[in-house]
């Protein structure tokens, strides 16, 4: 029935492709202020339902947080959890333990085709391989674990002698061992017994000169021509005769004379290896000014009878019969080693980037096809993401604290050119750790301190998106938010970011993020896409904690791990770790939401009237509801209208409820709202039987008056 001009007006949408804004009012053209699993890119005039994502049926068999992911040729899909777990899943999603060698990992997983093999870390300092994959020769796959890497730079196979320039260098002509390392046909050398020291002896002849070329430090080998009574025991120190690492004593049991007695050395012998507790020295790399660091090593008996071997007669310095071991990996304080596959695989190695060269084998490795230090970075820095680009291999580092109270505030992006033997350039990250790096469409994308980054060139990043829920000031509490390395991916044109992995906070929402656009002409858009299946909110409570640990997209079907805590009677967890799969059998969400603006004319003081909403759609589809809600001046008015409203959180909010609800084969629905406002926001919550159809919702408008016949103070 046609009215007279009231002096009403409508506000609201009809274009939804600006997506989530960053501010509660303002935000770029047609945006809003929430939604959940909604469509705003398939047309820019309507929404859509995004399919929901559904748990895998795992038959209990996923014991761990799914941190990396990785696909070969043969189409199966490889997964690794946080415990070291291998699975595969194949095409019809079904889930296979392969093996569970490990304890931990180090959240990367990647295939090399050129050795069949697939390579990934333990949190420690150990480097595994799994093959044959595609092409087994009649060989059963297996896995190969690669914990200690014999050291066979020149320092260490041959004696050291000082050129006309007072420089260490290698003798090759009087090699310290008869090991024929390498195949090089050293000739055998002559050897000369000496009485091994009973004392810490700072005399030159006593000790062993060490310039090591694989670090950390994980044993040392001594020769023992002839054994006494009583134990042995390996000191290293530095040049100025500090200890650098030490072994435990070992007894004369245990040594076989006339053989090489191998000695774990630590900083301190009586724990066992951590990131803080190896023997982290600095690689020789020839003269002391290229980096190169100086030690020696001490052998100290506890009795008389031990007699050790030099090929220099007289003195163990430049000659003592040795062998060293070093670790493929260093322990890192942040159990990160990320990795990346290019020209070659390149490994986060604490503060430098191991390099695993493609002609390498996957069931042997040495120091010429594995090199831990490939690339240093600077003191005090961990790899914490690494990923690649178009010209660089692109590193994300930190300063990690193990303090929860008291972490650092200091990132690092490197690019290296993977020839150079330093970084070609980094960026200052002073907003925190780049623990996620990621490339879109030819920029580089990186998650900081609970925002996203781009890097498009330049020396600056350029801020992307606030995450909601991030700022944690006047909480009373010290939060802490993780992102794990491998929380981007790519869906259909459009980037998906795993925000966060971990939080202390619980106003921060969990979920996978969306950021693109239809085609050129429109902008990027941030949208809320994909929930942890199962989660009865979306965000921490003391008896309910969530965790996100990757997401990757294979063709059609995008997965991600996830993990749910929740806690018995007796507040014992009960810990359920999951893989999250959406793909063309997944139905449209059973959930959804979306929010408007808040709008106050302009004014927030002008007292303004809120009449009624009016949501608009296709005709909804069988199992289909939606539902208007709306929020008068932050939730602290609510209608005077007969009748009681319902109210319902949605992102943490409380709004009211519309008295009616659109069904299957309905075209609209309104809401009477008739309430004075200063502030209104309005939109709707919806379900869906997760059925192969999708609402379509073209319009979502509020009617309003200005009431101009009032006094606007």
């Amino acid at each position: 029935m046609a009215v007279g001009n009231t002096g009403s007006r409508l506000v609201g949408n009809t274009e939804f492709y600006g997506g989530l804004s960053t501010d509660r009012k303002i935000g770029i053209e047609n945006s809003y202020y929430d939604g959940m699993c909604l469509d705003v890119r398939k047309s820019p005039s309507q929404m859509t339902v995004l399919p929901q994502s559904r748990e895998i049926d795992d038959n209990n068999v996923i014991t761990g947080l799914i941190t990396a992911m990785t696909q070969t040729k043969d189409g199966t899909i490889w997964a690794l959890d946080e415990n070291g777990k291998l699975y595969s899943i194949d095409g019809q999603n079904q889930i296979t333990v392969v093996g569970a060698n490990r304890t931990s990992s180090g959240h990367g997983l990647q295939y090399v085709q050129n050795q069949d093999a697939l390579w990934f870390t333990d949190g420690g300092h150990t480097l595994v391989s799994y093959s044959k994959i595609i092409n087994p020769r009649n060989a059963a796959r297996s896995f190969h674990a690669f914990e200690a890497i014999n050291d066979y730079s020149d320092y260490v196979v041959n004696s050291i002698t000082k050129n006309l320039y007072g420089n260490y260098v290698p003798n090759a002509d009087v090699p310290r061992n008869d090991m024929n390392t390498h195949g090089n046909g050293n000739p055998t050398p002559t050897y000369y017994d000496y009485t091994c020291p009973q004392t810490v002896s700072e005399t030159e002849a006593d000790k062993i000169l060490f310039l090591p070329g694989v670090t950390p430090i994980l044993r040392v080998g001594i020769y023992v021509k002839t054994k006494g009574s009583g134990t042995l025991k390996v000191i290293i120190h530095d040049e100025n005769d500090n200890v650098v690492g030490e072994s435990a004593t070992v007894a004369a049991s245990s040594i076989t004379a006339g053989d090489y007695t191998m000695f774990n050395v630590l900083p301190n012998p009586s724990q066992p290896m951590s990131a803080s507790n190896q023997t982290t020295v600095i690689a020789w790399a020839g003269d002391i000014s290229e980096a190169g660091g100086e030690y020696h090593i001490h052998v100290v008996a506890s009795s008389s009878g031990y007699v050790l071997q030099t090929v220099t007669q007289d003195s163990m310095y430049y000659g003592g019969r040795f062998i060293a071991d070093g670790s493929f990996l260093n322990e890192t304080f942040n159990g990160k080693h990320p990795m990346a596959n290019h020209k070659s695989l390149y490994i986060g190695n604490g503060q430098y980037v191991a390099e695993l060269q493609s002609q390498g084998l996957a069931d042997y490795l040495d120091d010429t096809m594995f090199l831990p230090q490939r690339l240093r970075l600077d003191d005090g820095f961990e790899v914490c993401s690494i990923a690649t680009s178009d010209e660089y291999i692109v590193i994300g580092a930190e300063k990690y604290s193990t303090d929860s109270d008291r972490g650092f505030q200091a990132g690092r992006i490197y690019f290296w050119d993977e020839s150079s033997d330093g970084p070609n350039f980094f960026i200052d990250c002073n907003i925190g750790s780049p623990r996620c790096i990621y490339n879109f469409a030819n920029i580089t994308y990186i998650v900081v301190n609970g925002a996203l980054y781009a890097y498009t060139g330049g020396k600056e990043l350029i801020k992307v998106r606030t995450m909601k829920g991030t700022d944690n000031e006047f909480t009373g509490d010290n939060t802490t938010t993780d992102v794990y390395p491998n929380m981007i991916a790519t869906r259909r044109e459009i980037m998906l970011v795993g925000f966060p992995s971990t939080t202390t906070s619980h106003k921060t929402r969990f979920g996978i993020y969306g950021w693109g656009s239809i085609d050129k002409n429109y902008p990027n858009s941030f949208t809320h896409n994909y929930t942890i299946p199962g989660a009865t909110t979306q965000y921490n409570s003391n008896d309910h904690t969530l965790r996100l640990g990757c997401v990757y997209n294979f063709g059609d079907s995008l997965f991600y791990g996830y993990e749910i805590t929740t806690y018995d009677d007796q507040h014992n967890p009960i810990v359920d770790p999951a893989l999250a799969v959406v793909d063309n059998a997944s139905g449209s969400a059973q959930n959804f939401h979306w929010v408007s603006l808040c709008y106050d004319a302009g004014s927030p003081i002008l007292e303004k009237s809120g009449l009624r909403i009016g949501i608009y759609f296709d005709k909804l589809p069988e199992g289909t509801t939606i539902t208007p809600i709306f929020r008068i001046d932050e939730g602290d008015v609510f209608p005077k209208s007969s009748g009681d409203y319902e109210t319902v959180v949605v992102n943490g909010e409380t709004y009211c409820k519309g008295k009616h609800t659109a069904v299957a084969g309905d075209r609209s629905v309104r809401c009477e709202v008739n309430q004075r406002i200063h502030e209104f926001q309005y939109g709707f919550i919806g379900t869906t039987a997760n059925q192969m159809t999708t609402p379509v919702i073209k319009q979502v408008t509020a009617e309003v008056r200005i009431n101009n016949e009032e006094r606007k103070i």
